[in-house]
């Protein structure tokens, strides 16, 4: 976890004013390949606010077992700007009136777990042989994602809604098929590697609560 802290405890130890934050939210995320399945996930993030800048760390709560059609990420970090202030003063509700809206532009890093799926299968009997079939699945390390979102501001507390976007993790595919013969033989009918490129959108909200304090 050092190379994803690191830089947010940097930015601490040199601030004379520093804005920490913890936040909780869900995120949704839709691949583009057919044989991949949407899934959701709670996430937690702590962070640091800059100015219009924010350095986060996210943490993705587990919610099931891993499959090989879902990649499996479990931590990762962020870079925020606040790029626009909306002035919405007009809205017909006096709370909504007194909350900040603002534009965050960001830019996402995750990193995936690399395990190997695999799955054997031994057919019936036929004939004179069995089939055998054996399909293995690994994600690559690393996802990069950037989004635009829309955040409200009141007193301690904020709430981020974005979309999000890019290039996923790398799948790679192993399929090996054959026949078992009652004599020991074995009579290969496939045996190939293919790498599978995908896209990605995340949706995610996120609550957060802001902790101010000033260093000396």
């Amino acid at each position: 976890m050092r190379f994803i802290l690191a830089p947010l405890f940097t930015l601490l130890s040199t601030g004379l004013f520093a804005q920490l934050f913890a936040g909780f939210g869900t995120e949704y995320r839709i691949p583009s390949a057919n044989r991949m399945a949407t899934s959701s996930s709670p996430i937690t993030q702590i962070g640091y606010q800059w100015g219009d800048f924010a350095a986060v760390s996210q943490f993705r709560v587990p919610n099931k077992a891993p499959d090989y059609t879902v990649p499996n990420w479990f931590a990762g970090g962020r870079l925020e700007w606040i790029a626009y202030d909306l002035s919405l003063d007009s809205l017909p509700l006096p709370l909504l009136n007194a909350v900040q809206w603002q534009v965050v532009l960001s830019g996402q890093w995750s990193r995936l777990d690399g395990h190997r799926f695999r799955s054997e299968h031994l057919g019936v009997y036929d004939t004179d042989h069995w089939t055998r079939e054996i399909y293995q699945f690994q994600y690559g390390r690393n996802e990069f994602l950037a989004g635009i979102g829309i955040q409200g501001r009141y007193k301690s507390w904020s709430a981020l809604a974005e979309v999000q976007y890019g290039p996923g993790a790398r799948l790679d595919t192993w399929v090996y098929r054959s026949h078992l013969f009652q004599d020991g033989n074995e009579v290969i009918i496939d045996n190939y590697y293919f790498y599978e490129r995908y896209n990605l959108a995340r949706l995610s909200i996120t609550l957060r609560k802001n902790l101010t304090f000033s260093s000396k």
